[in-house]
């Protein structure tokens, strides 16, 4: 991966992290990215890939392994999620008998006959994509 192919909104994982960080500028030298807290770091592209710093100056620096772009989830709907990259949804869906599912593909162990409230089952859909950044 090279400065050129990332853009300003990207998300990236990299060096076993759970949460993204989130590319904020682009430059020549280095990129700027944000982390979930909203600490701010830079990637510096070197000949064996690119290493990160917290420093603007790069006075302190680690490799960075496997670094991939994530997408994100995107809202359609109040109770409806689909992932910018993968094109995997996950759907909170009212069922006949007054329960409430999560509909998704992704690895999701819900309880067998759905969620009693509908804001059980929200919260157990946001949680699941917040765990699943990469769709």
């Amino acid at each position: 991966m090279k400065n050129k192919e990332l853009e300003q909104g990207d998300r990236l994982l990299f060096n076993g992290r759970k949460h993204p960080v989130r590319v904020t500028d682009v430059g020549e030298q280095k990129i700027e990215v944000e982390g979930p807290e909203g600490g701010l770091y830079y990637l510096k592209s070197v000949n064996t890939g690119f290493i990160i710093s917290s420093s603007p100056d790069f006075s302190y620096t680690r490799s960075v392994e496997n670094m991939r772009l994530t997408g994100s989830w995107e809202s359609s709907g109040d109770c409806h999620w689909v992932h910018s990259l993968t094109g995997r949804e996950v759907e909170v869906q009212s069922l006949e008998t007054g329960f409430w599912q999560v509909s998704t593909d992704l690895d999701f162990d819900g309880p067998r006959y759905g969620f009693t409230s509908k804001e059980e089952a929200v919260s157990a859909a946001k949680d699941l994509i917040e765990n699943t950044p990469e769709g």
